[in-house]
């Protein structure tokens, strides 16, 4: 199943953080995938195309606040989409909260993702 998972989206998987005998069948399946579809008779602009990244901007996420002070956080309000809630953040606690309402954050170290 995990090999299904690793083909199904090699574009996504290729890195070195998937375990060794994994990342070499992913590193393998691309290989055999770029040379099975002809690349060669395709216009040079197409022979690598970027893949689109899928958008994690409103997925939940598990969040663990990691410093003393973050202070007060907006999220949406889901009975009224045009609104916001406050959301008071302490230290070492954890929330299931959007992931753009806390993307700041997380690039900055002060929350980390569960």
């Amino acid at each position: 199943m995990r090999l299904a998972v690793v083909k199904c989206h090699v574009a996504f998987c290729y890195c070195p953080a998937l375990r060794k005998s994994n990342f070499t069948v992913a590193k393998q399946y691309r290989n055999f995938k770029n040379q099975l579809f002809f690349p060669e008779f395709m216009p040079a602009a197409l022979k690598k195309v970027s893949v689109p990244r899928p958008d994690h901007q409103d997925d939940m996420v598990y969040a663990k606040v990691l410093a003393e002070d973050i202070g007060n956080v907006a999220i949406p309000d889901w009975q009224d989409l045009n609104a916001e809630m406050v959301l008071e953040m302490e230290k070492s606690s954890c929330h299931l909260i959007p992931f753009q309402s806390v993307k700041h954050y997380v690039e900055e170290g002060t929350v980390q993702l569960l």
